[in-house]
C-alpha cells in the first residue's frame, strides 16, 4: 500500500475516533476520549518518515472532526455545551 493510501486511512480512523468522542455525554468523558485521540496521533505519525509534521496533520484533522460533530450535536440540541 502507498504511504497517501495509508495516511488516508489512519487519518480516517483518527477523525472517527474524534467525532466518537464527541458523543459521549460527560466533559470527562470525552476529554478521556480524547486523550487516547492524541495518543493514538503520536503512534500513528511514528510510522511516517516526518512524524511530527504528521502528527500536527493528524492532530489538526482531529480537532477539526471533534469541532465539527459537537457544533452539529449541539446544532440539533442533542447536547449542552458543557
Amino acid at each position: 500500500m502507498g504511504a497517501m493510501k495509508a495516511y488516508e486511512m489512519d487519518r480516517g480512523d483518527i477523525r472517527e475516533a474524534a467525532i466518537e468522542a464527541a458523543h459521549h455525554c460527560a466533559m470527562e468523558e470525552r476529554k478521556d476520549a480524547m486523550e487516547s485521540v492524541w495518543e493514538g496521533c503520536a503512534d500513528v505519525a511514528q510510522r511516517y518518515h516526518n512524524p511530527p509534521v504528521v502528527a500536527a496533520m493528524l492532530i489538526k484533522e482531529a480537532v477539526t472532526a471533534y469541532m465539527d460533530s459537537r457544533t452539529t450535536l449541539t446544532s440539533i440540541g442533542a447536547y449542552d455545551l458543557a
